[in-house]
C-alpha cells in the first residue's frame, strides 16, 4: 500500500538537497575565488598607508575548508624601488577552537624566505623610523598598555630569512647579510606567564653563527635560555671600535656561549 505523504516527503528532501549544495556551492566559490581577490585588493591599497612603502603582492590563497590563508610574493619597497622587505609566502592556519578558548587559535604560522634591508644612513636616522609612533615618551606613558590578544600558536617557524645590514653611519661603513636565519616555536601564546619553547639559529655571509634557544614568555616578554655565538670575525667589526679606541684591530675570532635569563620592562626598558 502507498504513502500518500512519501511524494511531497520527496519533495521536500529534494529541496533541502538542493539548498545545502548551493550553500556549500557558494561556499566554496566565495572562499576559493572570490575573498582572495577582495584580501589581495584591500591588502595593496592599505598596506602603503601603514608602511609608507610601495607594496605589491603576487598571489593571495584561502582554503575555506582547512581556514587558512597563505599570501605569495609581499614585497614593501622604497620610493627609489630598493627592498625593504620582501618574502615568498606567509602560511596562516586557523583553528575552529578559537570559538571556545576565547582567543585566535593557529596550528600553523609560517613565514618563509623573509628579506629586510635595516640601514643607518649618515645622519643616524635608520630607514625603519618612520614606523616608529611619534608621540613623546610622557605622553606614551600616560597611556594604559593595550590589552595583549589571546593568540595560541602549536607552530610558529621563520625558515631561511635574511637580513641586510647597512650603517653609513660610522666613519667606514659597515656591512654585512645575516643569512640563513630560522626561528621555530612551539605552543607559542600570549597568555600572561605561558612559556613557549624556541630555538633560533642564523648565519652570516662571513661564517660567524648564533644560536639561541629556551624558554620565551611573551607577557611579560621575559626568556632563559643558552645563546651561543661561533666564529665572531673582529677584524669585521672595525668600524665600530676605530671610533672610540686608537687600537687597530687586526685579526681575531671569538667564540661565546652561555646561560641567562632576561626580563625587559616596557617596549625598550631592561631589567
Amino acid at each position: 500500500m502507498s504513502n500518500p505523504a512519501s511524494p511531497k516527503l520527496r519533495i521536500v528532501r529534494f529541496r533541502k538537497t538542493r539548498w545545502a549544495i548551493g550553500i556549500v556551492l557558494v561556499y566554496t566559490l566565495v572562499g576559493f575565488f572570490l575573498l582572495p581577490a577582495i584580501l589581495k585588493r584591500q591588502l595593496i591599497n592599505r598596506l602603503p598607508e601603514y608602511t609608507k612603502r610601495n607594496v605589491t603582492i603576487d598571489n593571495v590563497k584561502i582554503n575555506p575548508y582547512a581556514l587558512s590563508l597563505t599570501i605569495e610574493g609581499l614585497a614593501l619597497r622604497e620610493k627609489d624601488g630598493t627592498r625593504f622587505a620582501t618574502f615568498n609566502s606567509l602560511y596562516v592556519n586557523l583553528q575552529l577552537s578559537s570559538i571556545v578558548r576565547g582567543g585566535f587559535v593557529f596550528d600553523e604560522v609560517t613565514l618563509t624566505n623573509l628579506q629586510v634591508q635595516i640601514t643607518r644612513e649618515t645622519n643616524g636616522v635608520f630607514n625603519f623610523a618612520n614606523l616608529l609612533p611619534s608621540e613623546s615618551p610622557t605622553s606614551a606613558s600616560a597611556k594604559p598598555a593595550p590589552e595583549l590578544p589571546r593568540i595560541f600558536i602549536e607552530k610558529l617557524n621563520l625558515d631561511a630569512a635574511l637580513i641586510g645590514v647597512l650603517d653609513r653611519a660610522r666613519k667606514t661603513p659597515f656591512v654585512t647579510t645575516i643569512a640563513p636565519i630560522n626561528i621555530n616555536l612551539t605552543k607559542f601564546t600570549t597568555v600572561r606567564d605561558e612559556h613557549s619553547p624556541y630555538a633560533f639559529n642564523a648565519k652570516t655571509e662571513s661564517g660567524e653563527s648564533f644560536s639561541w634557544s629556551g624558554q620565551l614568555t611573551v607577557n611579560p616578554l621575559q626568556s632563559n635560555g643558552s645563546l651561543k655565538l661561533g666564529g665572531i670575525k673582529l677584524k669585521k667589526y672595525v668600524p665600530y671600535s676605530e671610533d672610540y679606541t686608537p687600537v687597530q684591530i687586526l685579526d681575531g675570532v671569538v667564540e661565546v656561549g652561555a646561560n641567562y635569563q632576561v626580563a625587559f620592562a616596557g617596549p625598550t626598558g631592561l631589567q
